[in-house]
């Protein structure tokens, strides 16, 4: 006969993830509708208030999975699963995602993350050129987004396997990057 007290709890454990899973449809944008920092970032923001595993959405292959997940753990991922599925609908990576075995939130992000950031030779390329010929009129930024991009293009960089941008490098790109209204003037 099963315990009364741990069926209730696996209940409620269940009960919660679904009011999470709720809240997730409803607070994550679309993948279609925004850049994919910001969608990445939505999902960070979630992982974090729910306390989902750090595997779940980690860009690293060799990222160790649970071997004995708890209930609570194997909601998270189904959870993970199911709002990125659902906010993939309508872009172009959704296609790719047809490939993923149902219910594998890790692969799933992988290959999200991937099609941002290619560990190719051409995605260090891109990578390299958005980087270093990036710009305050390129990017269409004002100046407090122009300082959040310099890093964000320098992670990308090092997430496409390219060479990190060290603070001097980003030092560089974002001071060669100002509008003319806020270079130093020469006195």
């Amino acid at each position: 006969m099963a315990d009364p007290a741990a069926a209730a709890a696996a209940a409620a454990t269940l009960l919660n993830a679904d009011k999470q899973l709720d809240t997730m449809y409803k607070t994550v944008g679309s993948l279609k509708d925004t850049e994919y920092h910001k969608f990445q970032k939505q999902l960070q923001l979630q992982a974090y208030a729910y306390g989902w595993p750090s595997y779940i959405l980690s860009s690293d292959p060799a990222a160790a999975v649970l071997q004995n997940p708890t209930q609570k753990q194997e909601l998270d991922a189904r959870n993970a699963y199911l709002v990125l599925m659902n906010k993939t609908q309508g872009h172009t990576v959704e296609n790719l995602l047809e490939a993923c075995p149902q219910g594998d939130a890790r692969q799933a992000y992988l290959i999200v993350h991937r099609f941002f950031h290619r560990n190719s030779q051409t995605g260090r390329t891109t990578s390299y050129k958005d980087f270093y010929g990036a710009t305050m009129a390129t990017t269409d930024t004002n100046i407090v987004e122009w300082i959040a991009t310099v890093p964000r293009l320098a992670k990308i960089l090092e997430q496409a396997g390219g060479q990190a941008a060290n603070e001097g490098a980003q030092l560089s790109v974002l001071l060669d990057g100002l509008l003319p209204e806020f270079e130093p003037s020469s006195i």
